[in-house]
């Protein structure tokens, strides 16, 4: 099974995917070499974090050098790779910037076609425009495909976002273009 979890920075996928890694470890005899993490998200500080937490994990970075075009990443060939060095594979989690997840999970049906699930965390920022259905395309598609939505709210500025008065004036970005 892969877990694509995709959302906005600072919403809580790497964190997600730490309690689920806890659970799997505290309830299996045999975590090393059944599950994956690969990592399509910029930054050193979730790959150390999920090595030093979990040695046996099977951790890959997926070389992202442009958000628009995911296929760059090789997610395919990645994973191929990895179920065939652990043949134990059970379980594989992805996580992946929002604005590219959907080429990502379309790449991912019509390419590898394995089961898979969705998990979308939503910022603040994310939660409040869809409460005001103020979502940029990209956002409501991404949502539609989601089979689980998670909000954190563990940060302050997420707080204030969300006691936010809801009024338009306060919408959290604006759609009008400079001249």
């Amino acid at each position: 099974m892969c877990t694509f979890v995709s959302g906005p920075r600072d919403s809580g996928k790497t964190r997600h995917i730490l309690e689920h890694l806890r659970r799997t470890v505290a309830t299996s005899h045999t975590p090393e070499g059944t599950v994956a993490v690969l990592l399509a998200e910029a930054g050193r500080t979730r790959a150390e974090t999920l090595s030093a937490a979990f040695p046996g994990l099977i951790l890959r970075r997926l070389f992202l050098p442009c958000q628009c075009c995911p296929e760059l990443a090789r997610l395919p060939a990645a994973l191929r790779a990895t179920k065939d060095a652990n043949p134990r594979l059970e379980q594989v989690f992805i996580e992946v910037p929002d604005i590219a997840a959907q080429r990502f999970l379309d790449e991912f049906d019509a390419v590898v076609g394995w089961p898979r699930n969705v998990v979308l965390c939503l910022s603040a920022a994310w939660a409040k425009a869809r409460r005001l259905d103020m979502l940029l395309p990209f956002q409501s598609a991404l949502i539609e495909r989601a089979d689980t939505i998670i909000e954190h709210e563990n940060n302050p500025l997420a707080q204030q976002l969300l006691r936010a008065d809801n009024s338009p004036t306060t919408a959290p970005f604006d759609l009008t273009l400079p001249r």
